[in-house]
């Protein structure tokens, strides 16, 4: 959960009174000093003029002052130099030509005199690709402008290197709801802001944070039609499975008797995932007074899959089963000397319904094509198995992507191997 720049956007149709209300509370709330502040404000064109009277006329308004105060709406600012970063931006703004509606100055009198005060501020006349509507103010400043029709509404809306939060204000529902799936952001709120359930999972996209995948048709997919693939995908392993083992025992030199038991797990994993879509359907929770959440699961995108040689089939169906499940596309490097089953398994799927080109296998050298898996910026998440020294390099790579990563380390014995990109000054036993 990083920062924000995020979106609110008033429509003709909506309560205005609850709307100027949401609108002052989502941007003034802790001093406009919050991740999630509504900082950019649209507003339909025909009610711009007078909705913009009343939202002034509210901020100027606001009880700022001592925040030991019951009666306090908007306290102080964290330090001097926040506030004159504050001024700054705003200068900007005006710079660039804006215009100041309210606010704009410091607060001057006796009882400002003890913390750093920045009266609530509301500019107008800028225009969405201006760095007072680009760049984190983190403070008391909403950059308003007017929009026309829907269309520009989201491509405005949804331009900016941030995607933490957003706030519709309308009484249509069906309006709400198709605005509420085409802005990005990591929460949406209808007729409300900053209305959190500890049920609701919270982050961003971009860089607000990891950001969910939306691109393709499978994760666009519901749960439960994703569900019925893997379903097939864990029969059809049941039904060759005495030949993948069969292969398997080739491929890397095991009984058959473990071969057989990888094989058969694989399968269940499948299974098992496939009843787990269920988990991923959109719900629904009370809050407060009359107020709902509402879950919406999404994926993140490429997840990387590095697995290990000793049990192929039963580790690529562990990493790859679930990033399925969830709607990612994967890319699966399988240990140099044992590809077959990785390539047999992105067989299987294929055939039991997962979209070609979903599933990429790519045998060859570990220290070459796994560190390019991971740097890659498509990537947004890796699961890796193998050597701590190795594992440890790939969550190096991870952090500086700020990308989750799944590590089972440990083991290993054979050639030392030095990786490119090496951050740690040792070799690796592999």
């Amino acid at each position: 959960e990083l920062g924000g720049k995020s979106p609110t956007m008033v429509f003709d149709d909506a309560d205005i009174d609850h709307a100027v209300a949401g609108v002052l509370y989502g941007i003034f709330s802790s001093s406009g000093e919050s991740c999630i502040a509504g900082s950019r404000l649209f507003v339909a064109r025909s009610i711009y003029d007078s909705f913009m009277e009343r939202l002034a006329a509210g901020a100027a308004a606001l009880r700022v002052g001592d925040p030991a105060d019951e009666r306090t709406q908007m306290g102080p600012l964290i330090t001097a130099r926040h506030r004159e970063g504050i001024e700054s931006y705003v200068s900007i703004g005006v710079a660039d030509g804006g215009r100041i509606r309210t606010g704009g100055t410091r607060l001057a009198g006796d009882q400002f005199a003890r913390g750093y005060y920045y009266a609530p501020t509301i500019i107008e006349g800028v225009t969405n690709d201006q760095r007072i509507c680009q760049e984190e103010i983190f403070g008391p400043v909403l950059a308003a402008m007017p929009f026309d029709n829907e269309e520009d509404l989201i491509a405005q809306a949804n331009d900016s290197v941030y995607a933490l939060a957003a706030g519709i204000w309308t009484r249509d529902y069906k309006k709400a709801w198709r605005f509420g799936r085409a802005v990005q952001a990591g929460n949406v709120w209808i007729n409300t802001y900053k209305q959190f359930s500890i049920s609701t999972p919270f982050g961003g996209w971009r860089d607000s944070g990891l950001g969910p995948f939306r691109t393709s048709g499978w994760a666009q997919k519901k749960p439960h039609e994703r569900a019925i693939v893997l379903y097939r995908v864990a029969q059809l392993i049941r039904e060759r499975g005495e030949a993948l083992a069969q292969r398997q025992r080739l491929d890397n030199g095991k009984p058959i008797t473990e071969t057989r038991n990888l094989v058969g797990s694989a399968a269940a994993t499948f299974q098992f995932f496939a009843a787990a879509c269920e988990t991923l359907e959109e719900t629904i929770t009370p809050m407060r007074g009359d107020n709902l959440t509402m879950s919406v699961y999404e994926a993140m995108g490429v997840v990387a899959a590095i697995t290990p040689w000793n049990s192929p089939i039963a580790s690529e169906a562990q990493k790859m089963a679930p990033a399925l499940a969830a709607g990612n596309a994967v890319v699966v490097k399988p240990a140099e000397v044992t590809p077959l089953m990785a390539l047999e398994l992105a067989r299987i799927c294929e055939e039991a319904g997962v979209p070609k080109g979903l599933i990429s296998v790519l045998p060859g050298k570990g220290s070459v094509i796994g560190d390019a898996i991971t740097l890659h910026p498509l990537v947004k998440r890796v699961s890796f198995t193998g050597g701590t020294t190795t594992g440890k390099h790939i969550a190096h790579i991870a952090a500086d992507k700020m990308m989750p990563v799944s590590l089972e380390l440990g083991g290993g014995v054979g050639r030392r191997q030095s990786l490119p990109h090496q951050r740690l000054g040792a070799e690796e036993t592999a």
